[in-house]
């Protein structure tokens, strides 16, 4: 090799260029669709968000799940996974309305329908729900729901499609589809635990032992096929965001540990099959904290609710593995979203109250709307207001060190 001055070495070779180009674009014709770019020229969803509407756990993720990924709920019975995923699919529906179409597959159980509205989610209740809800208030002496009440069942927000196949496979088969689509802001799997392999179901008796490594080989093979739909160089990106839910087994090592900070220590530990763990982007896992009892001094007290926590396990997307929270789950109404935010605003200076008035300012301290009202009137302005809503969210992110977008 000869020797070059370093401004030579910089120096683009145009014949290299032109090849390169011609390469590329050769590749791209034989494909018939983009699998080769620029970096510069490919649009990552990163920047889009779906939150949670839990303005911690919102804070904790950079503003919410990734579009655009598979990410897994994991925790014992009963730590809200399903709640929460409810909760993520009722802010799609809060930000895009009548545009937003969610899917579930329910593996475990039917859906239930009243939990689900609970949670937040504007569903359509069936008619035939609805009877029975009617004869069991019948039957409890209590008079019948009047016509606005049924009425109010019946709306719903966007489109909730229902997948459930016999096996796994043909289950999983769907869930790409909907995938393919890039017409479904979030799809649901309830649970990766609970599925039963074509091998599982061909067998006689529950005496028999069909393959072990069925199900790894499926999910292996749901991986490979879903990896491509997301981290395709197509143009615009795939935003279809995925949530799985998995169990956990107890973390056996945490009784071993010093009694100080065995409260630090999760009692569990997910169970994510391997082939999830490499493709998904976040994995959270919840468990229950501390119970919520009300009732006089001195007397027995009635569990209310329960406090829930989480814990960052893997993060990517400017995600920090470890990172914990929690939030108070009441048994009556689920959790309390405008509370959420009302808490972090005032603790970061985004709402700031003077003579029973709030004002809100930016993440810099700038006055955006001076005088709103008094927090009554704050919190319904956020109940209903999602244009009022988002920009309050979005300060507080900024003030937080997160930035990111929700549509």
């Amino acid at each position: 090799m000869t020797n070059k001055s370093f401004k030579e070495v910089q120096k683009v070779d145009p014949k290299k260029r032109t090849a390169l180009l011609a390469m590329m674009k050769k590749a791209n014709e034989k494909a018939k669709h983009r699998v080769m770019a620029f970096a510069e020229d490919v649009e990552s969803p990163y920047m889009l968000r779906r939150p949670s509407g839990v303005m911690g756990l919102d804070i904790d993720l950079a503003g919410g799940l990734p579009a655009g990924t598979l990410n897994v709920f994991s925790g014992p019975e009963g730590a809200g996974k399903t709640a929460m995923m409810f909760k993520y699919m009722a802010m799609q529906q809060r930000i895009f309305g009548d545009a937003c179409v969610l899917a579930l597959a329910p593996i475990e159980n039917k859906v239930d329908h009243f939990f689900m509205r609970k949670c937040g989610l504007q569903v359509a209740i069936p008619d035939e729900v609805i009877e029975q809800k009617q004869e069991e208030r019948k039957r409890l002496g209590l008079p019948p729901m009047g016509k606005e009440e049924v009425k109010g069942l019946k709306t719903k927000i966007g489109d909730f499609i229902l997948v459930n196949e016999d096996t796994a496979e043909q289950t999983l088969d769907q869930v790409i589809e909907l995938t393919r689509t890039k017409a479904v802001n979030m799809i649901g799997v309830d649970s990766f635990s609970a599925f039963q392999t074509t091998a599982e179901m061909n067998t006689d008796s529950l005496g028999d032992n069909p393959k072990q490594a069925a199900m790894a080989g499926t999910l292996t093979r749901f991986q490979q096929r879903m990896s491509p739909l997301f981290s395709s160089l197509d143009d615009p990106p795939n935003t279809t965001t995925v949530i799985g839910i998995c169990q956990v087994r107890a973390n056996r090592e945490r009784a071993n540990m010093n009694p100080a900070i065995q409260k630090y220590i999760a009692p569990y530990i997910p169970s994510i099959p391997y082939a999830i763990k490499h493709m998904m982007t976040m994995s959270l896992l919840f468990y229950p904290g501390e119970k919520i009892k009300e009732g006089k001094k001195g007397e027995s007290k009635t569990q209310t609710g329960k406090v829930m926590k989480w814990r960052v396990d893997k993060g990517k997307a400017g995600v920090h593995e470890g990172i914990q929270g929690e939030v108070e789950y009441e048994f009556d109404e689920a959790i309390d979203d405008v509370g959420s935010v009302v808490t972090e605003a005032y603790q970061r200076g985004i709402f700031v109250e003077k003579n029973g008035v709030v004002s809100l300012h930016s993440h810099t301290g700038d006055v955006i709307w001076k005088d709103i009202g008094s927090l009554k009137v704050v919190r319904e302005g956020l109940a209903t207001d999602v244009e009022f809503e988002m920009k309050v969210r979005t300060q507080i992110l900024a003030a937080a060190g997160k930035s990111c977008l929700y549509w």
